[in-house]
């Protein structure tokens, strides 16, 4: 069987993806296809919440479809609040963001759930309620104050990423709301751009850590189904 490819929309930033990165077609061992949404930035999507991103939403989703894949999901996990227009929209399934995990992960442990994310200040009860996630307990730490993140991903200042100093950024942030927040039974992030750094974050940790590798991880695997043998 053909792996079948996955759609993924992206919001109009030009810094360096690194392996990790839903946008670094290296991350997946199966094919990806990428179509830009028009006038998507980070601030419109995540800090404005803008709801005239509907339409060019839709309209790449669509774009995605007519190409062909499997599968669609999104280089932004704020693009959640869109999930519901965009699964109405095409015939695909559609996972917009990694926030969609919430209340599986919450199942999953029966504690509170970690929340990392790019600015917790945009964090809104709506982003929780589009995915029926308004009563996980949640504990959220962002990005938004962290000079590196903010300079290259949020702000657009430069192309080049400086990979150490963010993950110091990073590994700051989950350390206090680790400290914070003791009885934390996992984490998801939200950002998809800190999502390289899942692997030192789990060291630090010591917990299931969700991200949208994650989850696309899996749904390419339910849409490529193959019959069970038994080893020789």
């Amino acid at each position: 069987m053909t792996a079948a490819p996955i759609g993924v929309l992206w919001l109009g930033t030009t810094f360096e993806k690194i392996p990790g990165h839903i946008r670094n077609p290296d991350t997946f061992d199966f094919p990806v296809v990428y179509r830009r949404i028009d006038g998507a930035t980070p601030q419109r999507l995540v800090r404005d919440a803008d709801p005239t991103l509907l339409e060019p939403i839709i309209t790449a989703a669509k774009d995605l479809e007519a190409a062909g894949v499997a599968g669609i999901t999104g280089a932004c996990g704020f693009l959640v609040l869109f999930q519901a227009e965009l699964a109405a929209a095409v015939s695909v399934p559609v996972w917009a963001s990694s926030l969609i995990q919430l209340p599986m992960v919450h199942r999953m442990v029966g504690q509170p759930v970690g929340l990392l994310v790019a600015d917790e200040f945009a964090l809104t009860p709506r982003h929780l309620a589009a995915i029926g996630a308004e009563s996980v307990p949640v504990r959220v730490t962002g990005m938004a104050d962290q000079p590196e993140f903010r300079e290259v991903m949020m702000e657009g200042r430069r192309d080049a990423l400086d990979v150490g100093r963010l993950e110091r950024e990073v590994l700051d942030r989950v350390d206090r709301l680790a400290e914070a927040n003791p009885d934390l039974g996992a984490l998801v992030i939200e950002c998809t751009d800190l999502v390289p750094f899942a692997h030192t974050i789990q060291a630090r940790l010591g917990l299931p850590v969700f991200d949208i590798v994650t989850l696309t991880t899996m749904a390419h695997a339910t849409l490529t189904r193959r019959p069970f043998r038994a080893r020789p």
